[in-house]
């Protein structure tokens, strides 16, 4: 099954064009490396795949779908090379954040957090 979908994409900044025409197909299960210089536009293909850019031309599809899907949002993650943390969240209390923003159910976010933090603590002893 076909999991992205990119035709034709564009994106611009103010009056520079970063992304020109790209066309991408990924299949579930492949493993995908995207390579390429400082400012080749890497970031800003992944942001606008994962819906936090919106395009100026073409089509993206993750599973079908738009990527401002909710049901998109819950199978995709993100990983910036600078994540933001605000320092006022304690760890459980920004996972909760993060896992309500996708809509997970308390319980459930709440047994996956400290499976999550259980295994950590066993990772840093």
């Amino acid at each position: 099954m076909r999991a992205i979908l990119v035709e034709n994409l564009e994106k611009s900044f103010k009056r520079r064009k970063v992304l020109k025409k790209i066309n991408l197909e990924i299949y579930g299960g492949e493993i995908f490396g995207l390579f390429g210089l400082n400012g080749a536009g890497k970031t800003t293909l992944i942001k606008c795949i994962v819906g936090l850019l919106k395009v100026d031309s073409g089509k993206v599809f993750v599973y079908e779908k738009n990527p401002d899907n909710l049901e998109v949002r819950k199978i995709v993650g993100y990983l910036p090379e600078k994540p933001v943390f605000y320092n006022e969240m304690r760890g459980f209390e920004f996972l909760y954040f993060l896992g309500r923003i996708s809509d997970i159910s308390k319980n459930e976010l709440k047994n996956r957090i400290n499976i999550l933090l259980d295994e950590f603590e066993k990772f840093c002893q």
